[in-house]
């Protein structure tokens, strides 16, 4: 039998036994191409916030010294910060940034360990964002004197 024999004999069967040919499958839209860049941020890599901007430079481990009292202090808003030095022998100054990862509890001194990363920033908010790295001592502060 030729192909052409064939085909109508198969088509033959098929009207005959009730059953319609498969249709083709409906086609299904896609989306044109677009440029990855142009698409915005890739769904697999976490979203990043507005808090936490790109590093501008690399970041620095530097050692931080915690005192046992936050101060009052004036940034955008009144708040209380951190006392912080960098050795024993200065004075604590101000840390108007909190340390993510640190949770302080007053009436401690602390020698952190911690990554100081320089951040685009406004003039009016911190250009360095710290994270904690390693709570090196926790010691209970000596009571003041009234």
């Amino acid at each position: 039998m030729s192909h052409l024999g064939l085909t109508l004999a198969l088509l033959a069967a098929l009207a005959c036994s009730g059953s319609k040919p498969a249709e083709p499958p409906a086609e299904v839209p896609v989306a044109p191409a677009t440029d990855p860049e142009a698409e915005g941020p890739d769904p697999a890599q976490p979203p990043s916030s507005a808090a936490e901007p790109e590093p501008t430079a690399p970041a620095q481990v530097q050692t931080l010294f915690v005192g046992p009292t936050l101060a009052d202090c004036q940034g955008e808003a009144p708040q209380k910060c951190l006392q912080v030095r960098e050795s024993p022998s200065e004075p604590y100054r101000n840390l108007y940034t909190p340390i993510a990862g640190f949770e302080y509890e007053p009436a401690y001194e602390y020698e952190l360990r911690v990554e100081v990363t320089p951040v685009p920033a406004p003039a009016d908010a911190s250009a360095l964002r710290y994270r904690l790295i390693e709570v090196v001592a926790k010691r209970k502060a000596p009571a003041s004197a009234p």
